[in-house]
């Protein structure tokens, strides 16, 4: 089997143009039915779903300082994945058995405010398709389900160990004789994906000293044990994507230097909380090595399938008539973070030219 670092992906000069016309540029996902007589030896460009199958599994992670289970999905290459979907709107069938792999890397996704570990699961199931490991806490008192707004501010420090612990959870699972992902994993080869609040997560976890703020921020992380300025970073962690990233005039900017690994941000031109020529391009600007993609006519939740998800999306997740169709933006969006992750995780030159572009 090649390994990771040895594909070859003859048609990346293509960008997400030939995903886009299969998918009739419609609809809520990103992705695409994979072409099941193709072999996991043989790749595809990272605009194309890739060759693997896409198993899911439903796990929790305790957390000793909360003294709470934190819920995890773990998103993982099969072989084949007999069964329904998890999800009516997702490819991932719970409980199929892992693929062979040669080392399949790791990429921890955070959630945003309000949200749920599978909201950008378009993105969860390309990546798995193209040979990721992706793993995903349900952000205590912070998801669609819990949401507490007086534990707010505590929930943004703790954002910041529920990822290291799921982390944890997924070398426990490569070393578990017993597991089904059992040396299947690249545990040395890490990156992270974060939307909105997420990205925030994504941002310190790179290594961004958060500092400044509203004083509530200080308050919850001295009364939680947390260090002010918020120094969380995991060195674990090669390259970190911010999706919808926010509020770069509200924090100091001073602590951005901490951050020495290459960084990706995504967002939308028609993002009225986060529009990416304001919050994306400062923090662009700020990071030492940064890819910036804008992308015209996305929306905070085009990253997302929040429009799948919740079973009465509010007004402002623009589901209905957006300015662009989310299945676009998602089928980009996929491009360009494998793209990224090819390039800057595993260190393959092959890949790259999405980035190129700039603005989709």
């Amino acid at each position: 089997m090649l390994t990771m670092k040895q594909r070859f992906f003859p048609n990346v000069s293509q960008g997400p143009v030939a995903l886009l016309l299969a998918l009739g540029a419609s609809g809520c996902s990103g992705d695409a039915t994979p072409d099941t007589s193709v072999s996991p030896d043989v790749t595809v460009a990272p605009d194309q779903p890739g060759p693997y199958a896409v198993g899911v599994r439903f796990t929790e992670v305790w957390d000793p300082d909360r003294e709470i289970s934190v819920p995890v999905t773990i998103w993982y290459p099969a072989g084949e994945a007999p069964g329904d979907s998890a999800w009516s709107f997702a490819r991932g069938v719970e409980g199929a058995p892992a693929a062979d792999g040669d080392g399949f890397p790791v990429v921890l996704y955070s959630h945003g405010n309000i949200e749920v570990p599978e909201a950008s699961v378009f993105l969860a199931d390309h990546l798995s398709s193209h040979g990721y490991v992706v793993a995903a806490p349900a952000h205590p008192y912070d998801t669609l389900n819990d949401y507490d707004p007086e534990r707010a501010y505590d929930s943004t420090m703790y954002r910041t160990r529920d990822i290291p612990l799921t982390l944890d959870l997924v070398v426990a699972a490569n070393a578990d004789p017993e597991d089904g992902l059992f040396g299947e994993i690249d545990t040395e080869t890490v990156g992270m994906v974060g939307h909105s609040w997420g990205a925030t997560t994504t941002e310190v976890l790179s290594g961004w000293a958060m500092s400044g703020g509203p004083p509530e921020y200080a308050e919850a992380a001295a009364a939680n044990g947390f260090s002010w300025p918020l120094e969380a970073k995991d060195d674990r962690i090669k390259a970190g994507i911010s999706m919808a990233t926010c509020m770069a005039d509200l924090f100091d900017p001073s602590g951005w230097d901490g951050i020495d690994i290459p960084m990706l941000y995504v967002g939308g031109t028609a993002d009225d909380w986060c529009n990416v020529d304001v919050e994306s391009q400062k923090k662009a600007d700020w990071t030492a090595s940064a890819e910036l993609i804008r992308v015209e006519g996305a929306t905070h939740y085009s990253f997302t399938n929040m429009c799948d998800i919740d079973p009465a999306p509010p007004e402002f997740y623009q589901c209905v008539e957006p300015p662009r169709a989310y299945g676009e933006v998602q089928a980009i969006t996929n491009t360009v973070v494998t793209d990224f992750l090819g390039l800057h995780l595993l260190g393959d030159d092959n890949y790259g030219a999405a980035l190129e572009q700039g603005t989709y």
